[in-house]
C-alpha cells in the first residue's frame, strides 16, 4: 500500500460515520486475519491490511453512551440559567449537530433529541418570564423600576452561568425606563403600595399567560424533565390569573347590572 493510497484511503475513513467506522473496521480486521493465517497466507497483504487499521484508528471516537436521567437534570438546569439569545443561539448549534448523526449515530441522534427538548422547554419558560416581567415593569412606579435595575446591575457578573439571563432582566427594566424619559412625564407611573396588582394588563394579556403558564404546568408532570417545583410555581400563577379573570368578570357582570 503506496503513500498515495494510504492518503486517499485516509480521505475515505475520515467521511465514515462511527457506525461505518466500525464496519469497516470489522471487514479490515477480517483481511488480516485471512492474510496472517489463512490456507493461502500473504505478508504483502497482511501489511497492507495493518497500515488500513492504522489510518481507521486515527478517526475512530469514543463510543457515545445514552445520557442519563441525571445529567439530563444538570443539563436542565443549566439552561434555566440562561437567557432567550443564548438558548436561541444554543438550539441552531444543536440543530446543527442533529443533521449530522441522523441516522449515522442512533445514540448521538437519541441524546441530541433529548437535549433539544429541554433547550426548547426552557427557552419557552424564560419568555414567560420576560413578558411577566415586561408586563411588571410597563406598570410599576418609577422607584420600582430603578430599585429592580439597581438589583441586577448587582448580580450582574460575566463570571456567574446566570449572567445572560440577569442581563436580559436588566435590559427589560432599562427600555421601560428610556420609554419612560422619552415619553416625559405623562409615561410615568404614580407611586402604588407594594404587592398591589397591576390594572393595567389586558384581558389578552391574561388569557396569554393562562396558556403559558398551563402548558408550564403540563410539560413539569407529565414530560421527561418533570420538576416538581415548576409544576408548583406554574399552578400558582393559574390560580392567579384564574382569579383575576373571574374577578374582572364579576365586575363587568356588576356594572352591566347597574
Amino acid at each position: 500500500m503506496g503513500f498515495f493510497d494510504q492518503v486517499g484511503y485516509s480521505v475515505k475513513a475520515s467521511k465514515l460515520s462511527p457506525a461505518e467506522l466500525r464496519q469497516e473496521k470489522a471487514k479490515v480486521l477480517g483481511e488480516l486475519r485471512d492474510a496472517k493465517t489463512g490456507a493461502h497466507k500473504d505478508p504483502t497483504a497482511a501489511a497492507n491490511a495493518q497500515k488500513k487499521l492504522d489510518i481507521l484508528s486515527r478517526y475512530e471516537r469514543p463510543s457515545c453512551k445514552p445520557i442519563s436521567h441525571e445529567d439530563l437534570k444538570k443539563y436542565q438546569h443549566r439552561c434555566g440559567q440562561r437567557g432567550s439569545g443564548e438558548l436561541k443561539a444554543d438550539i441552531a448549534k444543536l440543530r446543527d449537530e442533529l443533521k449530522q448523526v441522523c441516522g449515522k449515530d442512533p445514540v448521538a441522534e437519541g441524546n441530541s433529541r433529548s437535549k433539544l427538548g429541554v433547550l426548547e422547554g426552557a427557552l419557552r419558560t424564560r419568555e414567560g418570564e420576560v413578558h411577566k416581567l415586561s408586563k411588571w415593569a410597563s406598570c410599576a412606579s418609577d422607584a420600582e423600576l430603578s430599585k429592580a435595575c439597581d438589583g441586577y446591575q448587582k448580580h450582574l457578573d460575566h463570571s456567574r452561568p446566570d449572567y445572560g439571563k440577569t442581563l436580559e432582566n436588566l435590559d427589560v427594566v432599562t427600555c421601560e425606563q428610556h420609554k419612560r424619559c422619552r415619553g416625559g412625564d405623562e409615561a410615568r407611573r404614580p407611586e402604588r403600595p407594594e404587592g398591589q396588582k397591576c390594572e393595567e394588563q389586558s384581558l389578552k394579556d391574561l388569557l396569554t399567560d393562562l396558556v403559558k403558564n398551563l402548558e408550564r404546568f403540563h410539560e413539569a408532570t407529565t414530560g421527561f424533565d418533570r420538576d416538581p417545583k415548576v409544576a408548583k410555581d406554574a399552578m400558582s400563577h393559574v390560580r392567579e390569573d384564574l382569579g383575576e379573570l373571574l374577578r374582572r368578570v364579576f365586575q363587568q357582570a356588576l356594572s352591566a347590572a347597574a
